[in-house]
């Protein structure tokens, strides 16, 4: 379950976030989480998951979660298709939004939604991004 609090626990220096969690078929799970900072700089997070439980981490440097496409919704500009690379597991996917207006209009307003991928793997997914 996915429970949004709000962006407070973002400091001064960071603008929002955008997270990934990814259905890599039937066995793996992916889950990457890109901090934005004001600079223009990003923290990234990853996790490898596998159905036996094993859990790995992947280091925030080898993965590439780069905004592809951008959509205008309420006047903004949102990023709903995304190029995600890690090279060191073989992966390379680009991401498309079910309904790249799923801007929630909030007291802290925020996008997101279901997504599916193709490219070095294909499977479904949800995208959530704050800040834009």
């Amino acid at each position: 379950m996915d429970r949004e609090w709000s962006s407070q626990i973002l400091t001064e220096a960071q603008e929002g976030w955008d997270w990934f969690a990814l259905h890599l078929g039937p066995d793996d799970k992916l889950m990457i989480g890109r901090m934005r900072n004001t600079d223009g700089s990003a923290f990234i997070l990853g996790n490898w998951a596998t159905a036996d439980g094993r859990s790995e981490e992947i280091a925030g440097e080898a993965v590439t979660a780069e905004p592809a496409r951008w959509t205008e919704i309420d006047g903004r500009e949102v990023p709903t298709h995304w190029r995600l690379d890690i090279p060191s597991r073989g992966v390379s996917l680009e991401t498309e939004p079910l309904n790249p207006s799923a801007w929630m209009d909030t007291t802290f307003a925020y996008w997101e939604g279901p997504i599916r991928f193709t490219g070095s793997h294909e499977g479904v997914g949800y995208l959530e991004m704050t800040g834009y």
